[in-house]
């Protein structure tokens, strides 16, 4: 509006100015080409502020901040268990906030994006996901940064909507880290899709190099033959490897350095996923290969296996969404939530799953027990955005060595989770 007024006196002045030019009495013509002069100056200095505005209010219209508040409470029932040297194996109750997370995504143009997300949670805070996005083709992206690194289904759900409150017994967030920083792809067309990436360590405090060569290299190749309102159908596969290799000390006065037992992991995955209406199957199966450094473990090859296989079912008759691009089940809609008068939705949950970790074959020798877990759970979604889990499980650890059975542990674990998300 200031625009428009200062080109109306511009023009006016411009009108006088030619009609001054017949008028004997009229004000000299220099002094009004100087005002002139100074209106068109000021003119274009507010039209760049205007122009630059513009911008900044487009830019922060854009912006959407997003968080979620997780808050758990864990308790023990245990059977068996025994005072050994594994004795950091021991569980305690107690309340903890498990997510306490903010985020900041915008879009950059037509074709990039960024999103920042900080964790808090154990009176520490870290950065979970820091990305720069950019669409190289329709549905398919390039992202530069900390992202999640590509494998398997579960590491695609949201906290937000996982069915269960903790993550299954895989072995696969220990062989891969869950967040990675490097560069990765991801896209799916109709009814296939990919993400793949490949990622490098991290940097020590002093921005030095903390390992020679380590890298991570992953990938999921997915596929949903069907894929409408009522039924999706849902395959993939995935594989990771993971270089460790590393530096982990050095002797400041002999140079020596200390490297990793570890040789380098790699690791093969299989899912599958099926929703008809408002049941939903999801199943994974992962198998993890340690290349140990020699004078450990015999310095030979050990393999370790983890699988689990989880079901669901709304009570109230709402359905999990699919995320093609994503590769992964989602939210849902809720039909009659409490603040419209409703009961909400209830979800029954079951799941089974386990891990080993031990390896007797090819001569080596390895130990790290069994884990099986028995699950059943409830979840109340009262409203958007709100959440109450209540998981029950039954857990054993087993050991095959008799040296290491006097570890083994059998427990009852109750799992109440309040969550909050925007």
């Amino acid at each position: 509006m200031k625009i428009f007024v200062r080109f109306i006196s511009v023009v006016s002045l411009l009108v006088a100015f030619a009609a001054s030019a017949n008028a004997a009495d009229t004000v000299s013509i220099e002094r009004r080409l100087r005002n002139l002069e100074k209106e068109l100056t000021t003119l274009k200095k507010e039209q760049k502020t205007y122009v630059k505005s513009t911008k900044t209010n487009e830019f922060l219209s854009k912006l959407q901040f997003n968080g979620r508040l997780h808050i758990d409470g864990k308790f023990y029932d245990e059977q068996k268990y025994y005072e050994t040297e594994r004795a950091r194996d021991h569980k305690d109750d107690g309340v903890e906030i498990k997510r306490a997370r903010f985020s900041v995504y915008s879009s950059i143009g037509e074709k990039s994006n960024f999103m920042f997300e900080e964790n808090f949670n154990n009176d520490a805070a870290s950065v979970a996901q820091a990305w720069f996005n950019y669409e190289f083709a329709k549905n398919w992206d390039v992202k530069a940064g900390q992202v999640i690194a590509p494998f398997a289904i579960e590491r695609y759900k949201s906290s937000n909507v996982m069915t269960t409150i903790n993550y299954s017994n895989s072995l696969i967030n220990t062989a891969i880290p869950y967040y990675l920083t490097g560069l990765s792809v991801w896209g799916a067309g109709e009814k296939v899709g990919f993400h793949g990436g490949f990622f490098g360590d991290g940097t020590s405090s002093d921005g030095s190099r903390v390992d020679d060569s380590t890298y991570v290299t992953s990938g999921r190749l997915f596929y949903a033959p069907v894929r409408n309102e009522d039924l999706v159908v849902h395959l993939g596969v995935g594989a990771a490897y993971n270089d460790k290799d590393r530096d982990i000390s050095e002797n400041a006065d002999t140079g020596v350095r200390t490297h990793s037992t570890i040789e380098d992991i790699t690791a093969y995955g299989a899912e599958l996923g099926l929703n008809y209406k408002a049941w939903n199957l999801q199943v994974e199966a992962n198998k993890v290969l340690y290349d140990y450094a020699a004078g450990t473990n015999s310095g030979a090859d050990a393999w370790y296996h983890s699988a689990y296989a989880q079901t669901s079912f709304f009570l109230t008759g709402e359905s999990r969404s699919y995320s093609m691009y994503g590769g992964t089940f989602g939210g849902i809609k809720i039909k009659n939530p409490v603040n419209k008068g409703g009961k909400g939705a209830f979800e029954l949950v079951t799941r089974y799953s386990y891990s080993d970790s031990s390896d007797y074959t090819r001569g080596v020798s390895v130990d790290d027990g069994r884990k099986d877990e028995y699950l059943v759970g409830l979840n109340w979604y009262p409203r958007t955005n709100f959440r109450f889990m209540f998981d029950y499980s039954k857990n054993y650890l087993n050991y095959q060595d008799d040296a290491n059975a006097v570890n083994d542990q059998e427990y009852d674990l109750y799992v109440f989770r309040t969550q909050l998300n925007f």
